[in-house]
């Protein structure tokens, strides 16, 4: 009896539905890394002109600085991610890495100073950390020990 089509057809239906889990969970592995850094981390170089003029009052020396800042709490978060990896899952550092850069996106959008903006950029960068570092990880274990290297 464990031979029947409608067995065979609901193990085939499972597989196929796993398969189209893993490339679901890599899909959003990767949109949630391209928010990390394409918006998190590379819209300040978008946007500095703009903001120079309007908010640091056409420095670039503080220009550069907020651009420091940003690549500053990236690194501080790669070594917050290593201390969280033992107490938080690799998913909840990129619910809270998400949480971080979208909240500090939106709050750079209407900084209405250079302090705010600062603030903003520096969350910006540590949400990316949070994000960034543990989505290969994340992408390599939903695929088949042998395929895990497609994922990073």
């Amino acid at each position: 009896m464990t031979d029947s089509p409608d067995v065979e057809a609901r193990t085939v239906d499972h597989g196929a539905g796993l398969a189209e889990r893993v490339w679901l969970v890599i899909g959003l592995v990767m949109a949630t890394a391209c928010i990390a850094h394409a918006f998190g981390r590379f819209t300040w170089g978008v946007v500095l002109p703009g903001a120079r003029d309007d908010l640091l009052d056409g420095s670039n020396t503080m220009a550069g600085l907020f651009g420091t800042l940003n690549v500053a709490a990236y690194m501080v978060g790669t070594f917050a991610v290593a201390w969280m990896a033992s107490r938080v899952t690799l998913v909840g550092l990129i619910r809270i890495g998400m949480v971080l850069s979208t909240s500090a996106l939106g709050l750079a959008a209407i900084a209405p100073n250079g302090p705010t903006l600062a603030i903003a950029l520096t969350v910006m960068g540590l949400g990316g950390a949070l994000i960034w570092i543990p989505s290969p990880a994340i992408a390599a274990r939903t695929l088949p020990p042998h395929r895990a290297g497609m994922a990073v």
